[in-house]
């Protein structure tokens, strides 16, 4: 799902959420 830029999220918190959507996704990756 993908919010257009805004949302309430500053880039800063963006780029946290995406850090660890991408690590949630190797772990899968990995694991699974």
């Amino acid at each position: 799902m993908r919010y257009p830029d805004g949302g309430g999220l500053t880039g800063q918190e963006r780029a946290r959420r995406e850090q660890v959507r991408l690590a949630a996704a190797e772990m899968f990756a990995a694991g699974a």
